[in-house]
């Protein structure tokens, strides 16, 4: 069957073609609830500070042997982890306030996609190919709009970012294979589903001549598709290696932070804790931003999505 090759070609014309998406616009409902969940989840980021500093302080008393600021420290700390289960409840619930306000546009999101799948597969089956650009296109949006509403709803409470180190350029180099790499996956995945949908449209006409010949070109394209995936994880090794000095860079100055703040407080250095603090989270946020720009390429879902909601019916 032809139509498998008309189809492939229009996803590639599509994927050279690819668009941004904006997200729908969210209830108020939902933009309230976002906004609670950000302050709670800044409380529980502020309890998890206290918790570690009140921590380092318990442990300068026992080094000290000094029974009576132990005492007091473990109060301390008693009354911290209290705080931090009664913000972390208070953050699960209004996570659960925002799913269960979110879910109309979740829920449309999900509803779109499966009208489109439905759609590309029936056309499919007529061989109804003057349609499949328009399928395709409908699909593609759909997905790409379903991503950027949950992306849009779920993505509360990130830490402001930092500034990425520049990436030297083997580190670069490595990302353009990467993002090559899995371009080539997500094409070679879809080839695969393809193939799935022609050995489905097949086996519905009762044409078992066809369905041998299909069955055939799916495992040469399993075996394509394994190929690429072998060659994308060994990319993804090589930025890794060669990303590692910026890593560990960032990782060395977040250990010298903790190393100081500990060293001030067994030296009851009280005015040097905020600056050392402040190091600590700006290191923090350094690593963040630095593991972002090295591996944001290989995101899940990055290039065309594989029409992984289709499948084979045996």
């Amino acid at each position: 069957m032809q139509i498998k090759w008309v189809v492939a070609t229009v996803w590639l014309l599509l994927s050279c073609n690819a668009f941004s998406q904006s997200a729908t616009s969210l209830p108020a409902n939902v933009v309230a609830d976002q906004v609670t969940l950000s302050a709670d989840i800044t409380r529980v980021q502020v309890d998890l500070s206290k918790l570690r500093t009140d921590r380092i302080q318990l442990e300068a008393d026992l080094a000290a042997d000094n029974s009576t600021a132990v005492a007091a420290d473990k109060t301390t700390l008693a009354g911290d982890l209290n705080n931090l289960a009664n913000d972390n409840a208070t953050e699960s619930k209004a996570e659960q306030q925002l799913a269960t306000d979110a879910k109309p546009v979740v829920s449309a999101d999900g509803a779109a996609v499966k009208v489109a799948v439905t759609q590309l597969n029936t056309d499919i089956k007529s061989d109804n190919t003057s349609a499949l650009a328009a399928d395709l296109t409908a699909y593609q949006n759909a997905v790409k709009q379903q991503n950027t509403d949950r992306q849009a709803i779920f993505n509360v409470g990130a830490q402001p970012a930092g500034t990425p180190t520049p990436l030297p350029a083997n580190v670069q180099t490595d990302q353009t294979a990467v993002k090559a790499d899995a371009a080539v996956v997500s094409a070679d995945q879809n080839m695969v589903e393809l193939d799935v949908l022609v050995i489905r449209a097949d086996r519905g006409s009762n044409n078992t001549t066809a369905v041998t010949a299909d069955m055939a070109t799916l495992a040469a394209d399993q075996k394509t598709l394994n190929t690429a995936a072998g060659t994308l994880n060994s990319a993804t090794r090589q930025l890794d290696s060669d990303a590692q000095p910026i890593l560990s860079a960032d990782s060395t100055a977040l250990k010298a932070g903790d190393t100081q703040l500990r060293d001030d407080i067994h030296a009851d250095n009280t005015s040097a804790l905020a600056a050392d603090q402040l190091a600590i989270a700006n290191a923090q946020l350094q690593l963040r931003a630095d593991v972002k720009n090295i591996f944001g390429l290989t995101r899940p879902g990055f290039g065309m999505p594989a029409i992984s909601r289709l499948h084979p019916r045996r």
